[in-house]
């Protein structure tokens, strides 16, 4: 009895045991499996965070990438924009350097200067009517005329707006470069002869007769160019000859081309024509010379402080 009774007791125990370890099986099983669940599920989500940064972090990587892509197509465009601007300026650059080199090398002559020796004549109206006929001014280096019909040319001259020059008042070779004082003489007296009809006129060029280079003074012209220079006196000679003076006399036809060949090789052109009372080809050849010298573009032009200055020691 005693013994049955320890048996079962033994077993209510180890009953008990059993349930108390049941249960607590069963309350640390789930415990256990929700902190399983737990740590995977922590894991899950940090996994999917990471998933998702690097989900981030590629689209901004691609943002960024799309981002340089425009950047660098922009910038391929601008350059390809330039490139077509810079094309398009060498195109008309160069299409233009024709143009500037064929006008690059300026036309000679630029100026020309007609001028008249020996008168006033009773060619001299003349000349004056074809100057303003073509609206071109002259130079007339002009002697000492008697003739009162012709003394008025002067004046004319002058208050048209031609250049009123000395020339001589003799203009016999051999009286004016006789000595230094015959040569000043024969300034001083065209000097003041032409005043006289020009009611004061101070006329401040001159041309030697004969030119600067002549043969025939028997006197130093260095010594009568420097008396010009200390009288306020410029002396201008010629680069181009009508040649309207040598004997036999010219044809007009030889008269237009003697006055117009050779013109280029000057920058600036003074004429020798002559003012004389049987130079009827100069006359007839002047309409030509002007016609030719418009028509190159080079400008007719009056002797002024600016001008160059002709001298054939020069």
């Amino acid at each position: 009895m005693e013994r049955g009774t320890l048996d079962r007791s033994k077993r209510v125990r180890i009953l008990k045991r059993l349930i108390v370890c049941t249960v607590l099986g069963l309350i640390l099983l789930p415990t256990a499996l929700c902190v399983c669940l737990f740590v995977r599920c922590a894991g899950l989500n940090r996994e999917l965070k990471e998933l998702q940064d690097a989900h981030l972090t590629d689209e901004s990587r691609i943002n960024q990438l799309e981002k340089q892509l425009d950047a660098e197509q922009k910038t391929r465009q601008e350059k390809i924009e330039e490139i077509i601007s810079l094309t398009e300026q060498l195109e008309q650059e160069s299409r233009k350097e024709p143009e500037e080199a064929e006008t690059e090398p300026e036309k000679w002559p630029r100026k020309v200067y007609l001028t008249f020796d020996d008168g006033p004549s009773g060619h001299t109206q003349d000349i004056l009517d074809i100057l303003d006929r073509y609206g071109v001014k002259g130079n007339f280096f002009v002697c000492a005329t008697k003739n009162e019909e012709y003394q008025k040319y002067y004046r004319i001259i002058l208050e048209q707006g031609h250049m009123l020059g000395l020339h001589s008042y003799s203009h016999v070779y051999d009286d004016i470069y006789a000595s230094q004082d015959a040569f000043e003489e024969d300034v001083l007296k065209i000097r003041e002869f032409v005043s006289e009809q020009t009611d004061g006129y101070q006329a401040v060029y001159y041309r030697f007769p004969g030119g600067s280079s002549n043969l025939s003074a028997r006197i130093s012209l260095n010594e009568c160019e420097k008396w010009l220079t200390q009288q306020g006196i410029v002396y201008y000679d010629w680069n181009i000859s009508a040649q309207d003076a040598v004997n036999p006399m010219q044809s007009t036809e030889a008269i237009l081309h003697n006055a117009t060949s050779g013109c280029e090789d000057y920058e600036e052109v003074v004429i020798l024509m002559h003012d004389l009372g049987n130079k009827d080809s100069t006359v007839e050849a002047l309409p030509g010379i002007i016609e030719y010298y418009q028509g190159i573009g080079a400008q007719i032009s009056v002797i002024d402080e600016n001008s160059m200055r002709i001298q054939h020691d020069k």
